[in-house]
């Protein structure tokens, strides 16, 4: 009972955030702060090898803020390239401690969309 709770937690907590572009769907993400949209948005970025090789997709990963302010990733998912990518980048970011979403599962999707092609 309480994975079913804890997955319907989480597919409530969603972000999509494409990055070129950087658009955040906002249907998706009523219980995220703007603060923290915009912190991943800011830091997030295409990576060149992805241009270079003309990958795109999407990421999703599911993740928890810790109270330390540090990035658990719980799941990863997407183009292996852009997931590692991606992992890396999540797990050197420091997070503002004083979201009130920290210990809480959250899930955010990255669109990488080369638009230069």
């Amino acid at each position: 009972m309480k994975l079913v709770a804890a997955f319907i937690c989480i597919v409530l907590m969603c972000v999509n955030i494409n990055v070129i572009a950087v658009e955040v769907d906002t249907s998706l993400v009523e219980n995220i702060p703007l603060s923290l949209k915009k912190e991943l948005s800011l830091k997030m970025h295409f990576p060149q090898e992805a241009s270079d090789k003309q990958i795109e997709g999407v990421v999703t990963t599911c993740f928890v803020i810790t109270p330390e302010g540090k990035m658990r990733i719980n799941c990863i998912n997407g183009h292996p390239l852009l997931t590692e990518y991606v992992k890396l980048r999540m797990e050197s970011m420091t997070m503002k401690s004083e979201y009130s979403q920290v210990n809480k599962p959250m899930i955010v999707r990255f669109r990488f969309e080369n638009q230069s092609y």
